[in-house]
C-alpha cells in the first residue's frame, strides 16, 4: 500500500506477508507513506514472512500514530521512519 497524499486509518486489521514466495531476493514492505501524509494505526496485527527480508511499515518525512499493534516475524525490523522535526510521529 502507498499512501501519496491526504492519509490512511486502519483500525482492527490484520496485515500478512505469509503468502509471499520462501527466499526471494526482493526486499517487501506492507505500507510506505510518503512525504507529508498521515498513517494512523489502531489495534491492528502485521505478520511477515520469517524466509523473507521483509518489513511491515516505511514512513517517509510523514505522520504517524501507531497504537496497541502486534508485529511479528518481519526480518528485516517493523518500523522505519525518516522524519523531520515538524513530523509527529508517535508510536
Amino acid at each position: 500500500m502507498f499512501i501519496r497524499r491526504g492519509g490512511v486509518v486502519l483500525q482492527s486489521c490484520e496485515i500478512t506477508l505469509k503468502s509471499l514466495p520462501k527466499n526471494m531476493k526482493s526486499k517487501v514492505c506492507a505500507i510506505i507513506c510518503m512525504p507529508r501524509t498521515l498513517l494512523n494505526l489502531n489495534n491492528c496485527q502485521f505478520n511477515g514472512n520469517e524466509t523473507n527480508h521483509d518489513s511491515a511499515i516505511i514512513c517517509i518525512q510523514s505522520d504517524a500514530h501507531i497504537s496497541n499493534c502486534k508485529f511479528r516475524n518481519f526480518g528485516a525490523g517493523a518500523i522505519f521512519t525518516c522524519a523531520k522535526p515538524d513530523n509527529e510521529v508517535i508510536i
